[in-house]
């Protein structure tokens, strides 16, 4: 079964009457079945989703993954302040970039903030691990090579600016194709015939919000336009919590492997460890038999076969 937390499925109307028909249950039995179907997706929770790849997050993980989404909802607020408004709609367009911009901005401070206290934190945990191995040698953090911290800062930027840029033209396009619908719909004499919405108990605060400025459209309108605008909202969401969840294990793990290459390279000696999966039902086949091939060289250990994936080198010891 499809896991869909909290947003609903919408169902063509003319599917679910066949569906009705077919079940040859009575109208009454089915009340609010049709208003359920077609409430629009939910509004993004900007919490981190746990469930996201193999194994549990770490309380650093869901730290730094909430501290970009707190961005997110704050620049939701300041959008959702220009959007439900009269203003003219090429002005409200010109308003979005500025918020979109100090997004990515603060988002990439946050950026600068956290991964490189991540990758310090791999750091010191690979470090201990050499310290059991061989407690003779002095290994130097500063004799690490960073090239992987730099790629992964640099990816992580991008991402920020790449999710901030996707969505402002999102939701750009999205006022500007629904006001020449609207301009359209003015013009023509379908309009004296239409029944204009009248607020109920299955309203989003999305539809109350854009009923206030306009009156004018149908219930059918107001849904379809809060969920292609609430869905930019959630695929930003998405996108955002991912790229946090990518960024702070890269980095742990790249500073961990740098550090054994270190101890490698200190002691003279070959290095080996344990392929060891996070545990769970999520664990992929891949990962599976990459444990069981285990042991492998530090300096030759393998690449993650997928997005998510927690697996980890343990039992570090001397070849």
């Amino acid at each position: 079964m499809c896991q869909h937390r909290d947003d609903t499925i919408r169902v063509d109307e003319k599917i679910l009457d066949a569906l009705i028909i077919s079940s040859n249950l009575k109208p009454e039995d089915l009340t609010g079945l049709k208003q359920k179907t077609a409430t629009p997706l939910s509004v993004p929770d900007f919490k981190p989703d746990t469930m996201i790849g193999e194994g549990e997050p770490t309380k650093d993980e869901i730290e730094y993954r909430e501290a970009l989404l707190d961005l997110l909802r704050k620049l939701y607020d300041k959008i959702n302040k220009i959007i439900f408004t009269d203003k003219d709609p090429s002005k409200k367009v010109d308003s979005i970039d500025k918020p979109v911009q100090s997004f990515i901005k603060d988002g990439q401070k946050l950026v600068d903030k956290h991964i490189p206290q991540i990758w310090n934190d791999g750091i010191d945990d690979g470090i201990r691990t050499l310290e059991k191995i061989d407690k003779d040698n002095e290994y130097d953090p500063d004799k690490i090579d960073t090239f992987k911290l730099e790629l992964i800062l640099l990816q992580q930027k991008l991402n920020i600016r790449k999710i901030g840029l996707n969505l402002r033209g999102r939701i750009e396009q999205h006022i500007l194709i629904k006001a020449i619908q609207q301009h359209k719909k003015q013009s023509t004499s379908e309009q004296k015939s239409i029944i204009k919405a009248n607020p109920t108990s299955n309203w989003t605060e999305c539809m109350r919000e854009l009923h206030k400025i306009e009156p004018d459209l149908t219930e059918d309108e107001l849904r379809d336009w809060c969920s292609d605008y609430v869905g930019a909202w959630g695929e930003a969401q998405g996108n955002t919590d991912k790229a946090g969840m990518f960024g702070w294990v890269e980095a742990h793990k790249e500073a961990i492997l740098g550090a054994l290459i270190l101890g490698i390279i200190t002691m003279d000696r070959t290095l080996v460890a344990d392929w060891v999966t996070a545990g769970d039902d999520r664990v992929c086949s891949d990962c599976l038999k990459l444990e069981a091939n285990s042991p492998y060289n530090v300096d030759e250990w393998p690449e993650e076969p997928h997005f998510g994936c927690r697996c980890e080198q343990e039992n570090v010891r001397t070849k």
